[in-house]
């Protein structure tokens, strides 16, 4: 079965999908949901309608996941492999992923109630706490870096503290 643009037009299935997208907690779901289309096959159809319905008993038993500052990072890893220096922005933003996906799992797993077809979805996840923590101790905010990012750099600190330290002393006055 086939829908016409006349379809989608009478119905206003474009003011639909932008009431859905208002609703979306990220900028990529709420791309994501100005590109839906009606499925065309009963079968995808459904499957679709049971994904819906298990979101909502999933947000009725534990309330909404938080999706916190999550940013679209596709661009980032794709620098990334290509051997591209991140940014410390670029840095933070992979940071608040890997935070979220580690909550959306511990969402899933944790005071289980139910199954749902989503199950197999939050399961992709893979977040990474030692990278996640890493991140978040050694890039203080874009502008700032942490001692902690690198040995050298606390090392270097630790020289430029010390030859302070030593210059402060030598110029500090005697008493008699």
């Amino acid at each position: 079965m086939s829908i016409t643009e006349k379809t989608l037009v009478t119905l206003e299935f474009d003011k639909i999908r932008q009431m859905l997208a208002d609703s979306c907690p990220t900028k990529g779901a709420a791309e994501a949901a100005r590109a839906l289309y009606p499925a065309t096959y009963i079968e995808a159809a459904k499957a679709k309608q049971t994904a819906t319905t298990d979101a909502k008993r999933l947000c009725d038993a534990k309330g909404m996941p938080s999706f916190g500052g999550v940013v679209d990072i596709a661009d980032v890893c794709e620098r990334a492999l290509k051997g591209a220096v991140l940014t410390p922005r670029e840095l933070l933003d992979v940071a608040v992923l890997l935070r979220a996906s580690r909550q959306l799992l511990d969402y899933i797993r944790s005071n289980r109630r139910f199954s749902t077809v989503l199950d197999e979805v939050f399961e992709r996840l893979m977040p990474n706490r030692q990278l996640e923590d890493r991140i978040s101790r050694s890039i203080i905010s874009e502008e700032l870096i942490s001692d902690e990012a690198s040995p050298a750099l606390a090392d270097t600190w630790g020289i430029q503290i010390r030859s302070a330290s030593v210059s402060k002393e030598k110029d500090a006055p005697r008493g008699s």
